[in-house]
């Protein structure tokens, strides 16, 4: 079973304002890339949470995956989006699995 990465938006997100207003915080970009794109490389298709207003607009871009239940890895979407966090992310994926 595949651990799967799921981004989530918390009650900090308005630190993020006015950027985060119009798009997932894992959207926004820092160095070219988004938390989502970075997060994309350890998992095929990262599960998102999202606010209310923004599930429409956020699921045209990104299709929704179901998560089976399994093993899962929570970030916060609004994290800064680094490329060095792909190998971290990845250690812990695979990490969850004995």
């Amino acid at each position: 079973m595949n651990t799967q990465i799921v981004l989530f938006e918390d009650q900090f997100l308005t630190d993020m304002n006015p950027i985060a207003l119009t798009r997932p915080a894992f959207d926004v970009t820092c160095a070219c890339w988004t938390l989502r794109e970075i997060a994309s490389t350890v998992s095929d298709s990262p599960r998102w949470i999202v606010r209310e207003y923004l599930r429409k607009t956020t699921a045209r871009r990104h299709p929704p995956q179901a998560w089976d239940g399994g093993p899962a890895l929570f970030l916060n979407a609004s994290i800064l989006p680094d490329v060095r966090y792909a190998a971290r992310m990845r250690q812990m994926v695979e990490g969850a699995h004995p």
